[in-house]
């Protein structure tokens, strides 16, 4: 398991070092958090180096999202990219607490109702599908973007929210093409 910062530090090392010209991204990912992607994506994006992603296993979700920050993406022929979207987990443990014993008290101030909101009812789980519906259109447009597609292609060809493997993915136009990492690395 890699974090963002990591990543994001290495990244800066071969950014700053000039006898590197190019950055490959070796991914075998089924996904990762929202808080700091857009940010190493960006950084990504924005290199001066011929940056490459290659999918050895999975590019899935966040690991797709910074793929596409990179100028090409390549595959092993075995691969899957995209999971293009976003979730929110919630562990709903009252019940067996409830059975244990276990009781929770959480007060939230009148003026922040909105603080601590219950999946469990069906405007909490309305206000939350709201927030993660963002983040997916979010998600979704800044693929289109990077692919040089529309929001229509992506949503539509795009794995609506599952992986697709290699040669279907490029079929789409969501991978540059597939080839072996020694082949890319030649």
């Amino acid at each position: 398991m890699t974090s963002y910062e990591r990543i994001a530090s290495e990244f800066s090392e071969l950014e700053a070092n000039p006898s590197i010209k190019n950055i490959v991204l070796l991914m075998d990912t089924p996904g990762g958090a929202v808080t700091g992607l857009h940010e190493l994506a960006t950084q990504i994006k924005s290199s001066t180096k011929n940056t490459q992603a290659y999918v050895m296993g999975y590019g899935a979700s966040a690991g797709y999202y910074l793929a596409v920050s990179t100028n090409k993406i390549y595959m092993a022929p075995s691969a899957q990219v995209g999971s293009i979207g976003t979730v929110f987990l919630w562990t709903d443990t009252r019940e067996l607490d409830e059975k244990k014993g276990v009781k929770h008290y959480e007060i939230v101030s009148s003026v922040s109702p909105n603080k601590r909101l219950d999946p469990a009812t069906d405007a909490g789980r309305a206000e939350l599908q709201s927030r993660a519906d963002a983040l997916g259109l979010q998600f979704a447009n800044y693929v289109a973007q990077q692919r040089g597609t529309d929001l229509e292609t992506v949503t539509s060809k795009y794995g609506a929210g599952s992986v697709l493997l290699a040669d279907n993915a490029v079929s789409v136009g969501m991978d540059d093409g597939i080839m072996t990492l020694s082949e890319l690395l030649k």
